[in-house]
């Protein structure tokens, strides 16, 4: 079994930071194809929460 992404980790993890810091935006950062984890499934998944920048 190898590395797995875990998408609704991430997104909890950014509304939990959302949650603390209402009416700031939020910036993602995937970089390196999200570490060769997936940047294909990592970005659209932040997008659909909201993620702009």
């Amino acid at each position: 079994m190898g590395l797995q992404i875990d998408i609704a980790a991430i997104l909890a993890n950014h509304a939990a930071l959302a949650a603390r810091a209402p009416g700031a935006r939020a910036a993602a950062v995937v970089k390196a194809e999200a570490y060769g984890l997936g940047a294909d499934r990592v970005a659209p998944a932040l997008y659909a929460a909201g993620v702009r920048d």
